[in-house]
């Protein structure tokens, strides 16, 4: 048999859907924003995005820059004025525009090449001073992630930018209705892989068969990607991936899975007991109930990564908030606030529990549909 021959199986869901989000949400976001622009005394903000952190733009336009070599700037004024500036070749912007874009949003592009990011600084300052924008006040986001001389020209060109990044993490944690909807289907896609490969681990039975079980119910029941990690005796209280290895009767297992479901994430964790027939969380649902009640709008901001040798919670911020990028590490607030999404972590003894969880007035709300947690 040629090679040509052979048949390609496809693995999981591999479908682009063709709306990635509730279609008023980018008008509201960037409505947020221009609110953020008038309390600071803004004229307008410009955003950062490249292959590695390609959420920033995203969050506006619908843009991602996941291809190597791909940078953005997105300007948006306090008055509304949208403009993204991206490094695409010129024979992929009109399908850019009928795929991606919106059409309030202006398109400049320059060629994609490893010096890209220079250019599009360069096209992002010609527009401002053509449109006499360099004497205005802007602030910045993720704009320490630019190349340095892409930064030089914003900053020769610009009086001093102030840096919203921090604030901007903020704003974008609070979800709309229509992206809490999203966020609970991801989040009980999570809960159900996690309680499947808690259901499939038997003593005798293989981590990894134990876990492609998991991820396959979970990408036919719509999720289009899921990551499963785990933690047993063997790796103490680091999570891995699942390996090659037989599970011993009497061995706790602790189990975490995200699920990607229309481009937001859910989070999920739960520990199991081998041989006990299923999950086994209630050494934590009592201490996790008490950190669900405390996540009330108003309230101080507890988060914190627990050091490597004492247990806690922690709030993660980034479940949904950048699309398809991973969460990242709890970041600096000063309190809660409603309809905040994050993912509410709890480790003791050997054992793991999380959730994600919606602020409401009541305290957190589980988003997985979890009896533990509400």
């Amino acid at each position: 048999m040629s090679i040509i021959s052979v048949p390609i199986l496809v693995r999981g869901r591999h479908v682009m859907d063709s709306q990635y989000m509730p279609a008023e949400e980018l008008p509201r976001r960037r409505a947020a924003m221009g609110g953020l622009l008038v309390r600071r005394g803004l004229d307008g903000v410009i955003c950062y995005a490249d292959s590695s952190c390609n959420g920033y733009v995203e969050y506006f336009t619908n843009y991602n820059c996941a291809t190597p070599f791909t940078n953005a700037l997105f300007l948006l004024t306090a008055d509304g004025r949208s403009v993204l500036v991206a490094s695409v070749p010129p024979r992929d912007t009109q399908r850019m525009r009928n795929g991606f874009i919106p059409d309030d949003v202006e398109l400049l592009t320059v060629g994609m090449s490893p010096l890209a990011n220079d250019h599009v600084g360069r096209k992002a300052v010609e527009f401002l001073a053509e449109n006499g924008l360099t004497g205005k006040r802007w602030g910045g986001i993720n704009l320490a992630r630019c190349m340095k001389k892409t930064l030089d020209d914003l900053e020769s060109a610009l009086p001093p930018i102030a840096d919203l990044t921090a604030e901007f993490e903020a704003l974008r944690a609070v979800k709309s209705a229509a992206e809490i909807g999203i966020i609970r289907r991801a989040a009980s896609l999570a809960r159900e892989a996690a309680l499947t490969l808690a259901g499939a681990c038997r003593e005798g039975a293989e981590e990894c068969a134990a876990a492609a079980q998991a991820d396959r119910l979970a990408r036919c029941a719509g999720a289009e990607d899921i990551q499963i990690f785990i933690g047993t005796s063997e790796s103490g209280r680091y999570l891995r991936l699942p390996q090659m290895r037989r599970l011993q009767k009497g061995e706790i297992v602790k189990i975490l899975c995200q699920v990607q479901y229309l481009r937001y994430r859910g989070l999920f964790a739960v520990t199991a007991l081998v041989g006990a027939g299923g999950p086994q969380p209630e050494a934590l649902a009592e201490e996790f109930g008490c950190a669900l009640r405390r996540i009330v709008p108003g309230a101080a901001y507890s988060g914190a990564e627990p050091d490597a040798e004492a247990a806690g919670h922690s709030a993660i911020h980034g479940l949904g908030l950048d699309l398809a990028e991973a969460p990242c590490a709890a970041f600096p607030l000063a309190e809660y606030e409603e309809n905040m999404v994050l993912g509410l972590l709890l480790e003791s003894d050997g054992a793991i529990l999380a959730d994600t969880v919606v602020c409401t007035k009541a305290g957190g709300l589980s988003l997985s549909g979890a009896a533990a947690a509400q």
